[in-house]
């Protein structure tokens, strides 16, 4: 509780004081007051909901990949548009040439000499 009697979260260290013979002085405390903390943690928490509320409910297929390209998250449209189901569109990556037996569609030739899946 602040002084003010508002009430707060907070992370509280205690520390037993002792002197050199190993008896009890007294006790040290530190408090941290975590509210900007919690505030943030939950906006961020608000904001990644309506992120994925928005991604869920595209009505265009919307696939994230991983530092690996590998599929982490695909809303509903993808495995539709892509012919597959949610399951076998999981961990593949985008280099896949055959995803369980249904090649990747293209709608356009690959036009990128950079690219792993044109080469």
């Amino acid at each position: 509780m602040r002084k003010d009697g508002s009430l707060f979260c907070a992370n509280v260290i205690l520390t037993a004081l002792r002197d050199v013979a190993g008896n009890l002085q007294g006790f040290s405390k530190v408090t941290r007051d975590l509210t900007e903390r919690k505030q943030a943690e939950a906006g961020l928490r608000e904001s990644e909901e309506r992120f994925r509320t928005l991604v869920r409910d595209l009505q265009v297929g919307v696939i994230l990949q991983g530092p690996r390209a590998e599929i982490i998250m695909a809303n509903r449209a993808a495995p539709e548009m892509l012919g597959l189901s949610a399951d076998q569109l999981m961990r593949k990556t985008s280099f896949d040439p055959d995803w369980d037996g249904h090649p990747l569609p293209r709608s356009e030739p690959c036009t990128s000499r950079g690219h792993r899946a044109c080469r």
